[in-house]
């Protein structure tokens, strides 16, 4: 078994400025996985172009924006770190929804009861094509309030899997729906949101 390092990107400051050092950072990258999930979309929905996908994925806009306004705000760092219009990192972030895969990823936790040394043991697996591998990244985000965040994501992605500095932790397995997705927030909106909380306590 042979084992690769992930690219570690380092962000700090404003959702923005966090933006768009990812956008710089891993314009290439990005520009790979746009293109790479347009292709996987369209085994899905016949006849989508890419201004097709881009004009969906426009539709996700105000969801994201009375959700979460500041992420907003982030992915259009992203998009002028890269150079690309902000619709693609809105098709990027809503990837699942234009997408999803029936299988996939498997995750396990250990309460400290049921551990050696008492710790709180987490795990998971992202499975993914051998031809996305490279864009995968690690994510240490450092934000102007709020905890900090490290994160495994695709890149231009702005929610995965990941942990904070307070110790919450999100991991999940994708569950696919046989009926039709609305529109909403996407499911990377959401899993940010959650790495950004202090508690799982609602307030």
């Amino acid at each position: 078994m042979s084992y690769k390092r992930l690219p570690l990107i380092q962000l700090s400051g404003s959702n923005y400025e966090m933006g768009y050092q990812h956008g710089q950072q891993c314009k290439d990258k990005i520009k790979t996985l746009s293109k790479s999930l347009l292709v996987l979309a369209q085994k899905r929905l016949p006849g989508l172009t890419y201004e097709k996908a881009l004009s969906l994925a426009k539709k996700f806009e105000p969801f994201i924006e009375e959700y979460a306004p500041h992420l907003i705000d982030e992915m259009k760092g992203i998009a002028e770190g890269t150079g690309l219009p902000l619709e693609e990192i809105y098709y990027l972030n809503a990837r699942t929804e234009f997408s999803f895969r029936p299988t996939g990823c498997t995750t396990f936790a250990l309460a400290k009861s049921r551990t050696a040394d008492g710790a709180v043991m987490l795990g998971h697996n992202v499975d993914t094509a051998a031809n996305m591998e490279s864009q995968l990244v690690m994510l240490h985000m450092t934000p102007k309030k709020g905890p900090c965040i490290l994160m495994f994501v695709r890149a231009g992605t702005i929610g995965a899997i990941g942990i904070n500095s307070d110790g919450l932790a999100r991991v999940g397995n994708g569950l696919k729906s046989q009926g039709y997705r609305e529109l909403g927030v996407p499911v990377a909106v959401i899993h940010r949101m959650i790495l950004e909380q202090k508690t799982v306590k609602t307030p």
